[in-house]
């Protein structure tokens, strides 16, 4: 899957049920995880030029929210 999204010209990406951040392998992109304490979460993956003015989480990994 990693592979697919480094070709594609996608500039935000929002994940759910996230185990662990495996996303430093896709270049030119960065990776803003939150992953609560029951070690799922949410994700937002953006490519570099695309950078978050503020990210607010939840506790519980279940929600995350970004300001783009």
């Amino acid at each position: 899957m990693l592979e697919n999204l480094q070709n594609q010209e996608i500039g935000i990406i929002r994940l759910q049920e996230v185990t662990r951040p495996v996303f430093d392998d896709i270049r030119g992109s960065s990776a803003y995880t939150n992953i609560g304490t029951t070690w799922r979460g949410t994700a937002n993956l953006t490519r570099d030029h695309i950078q978050p003015s503020k990210v607010e989480c939840l506790p519980t990994g279940k929600g995350m929210a970004a300001k783009f």
